[in-house]
């Protein structure tokens, strides 16, 4: 908890004072595109707690998907920054391969199936947004 704070602390003391700049100022960090990805994921983890119809999980993963379409090209930024065979490169790219290949599979037709993949697609989600958030910068994801 402590740890976190600090973070949080040099977090805003590192960024620029966006008020001056005349532009709203992000409500707890964030920028309006990562809250609107973090009330989707928050939405995707409530929706694991109940039934959901097939159509909402359906349309909870597409957006997922979106969200995570947008988020991708700064983390592959990030990747094709480090050392290609170094363990963090190769943790990195793998991470996102596998974020890459289950973006791409459709809806499972089982219940089950549809709600453990809708979960996976919000924490791949989260972790995305989690790092690469920061770049967003106010970028709407496209639909």
């Amino acid at each position: 908890m402590y740890a976190k704070a600090q973070s949080e602390t040099a977090t805003q003391a590192a960024r620029p004072d966006s008020a001056a700049a005349g532009e709203s100022p992000p409500v707890g960090g964030l920028t309006a595109t990562a809250l609107t990805i973090q009330a989707v994921i928050d939405q995707a983890h409530s929706l694991g707690r109940g039934i959901g119809a097939r159509a909402d999980l359906a349309d909870l993963a597409g957006r997922l998907r979106t969200h995570i379409t947008a988020l991708l090209p700064a983390a592959q930024a990030h990747a094709d920054q480090l050392w290609r065979g170094g363990t963090a490169w190769y943790t990195l790219v793998s991470r996102l391969d596998s974020i890459r290949h289950d973006t791409a599979e459709g809806l499972a037709v089982a219940p089950l199936a549809a709600h453990v993949q809708v979960r996976q697609l919000s924490l791949d989600c989260e972790w995305l947004l989690t790092r690469y958030g920061a770049d967003l910068a106010g970028a709407e994801p496209t639909p």
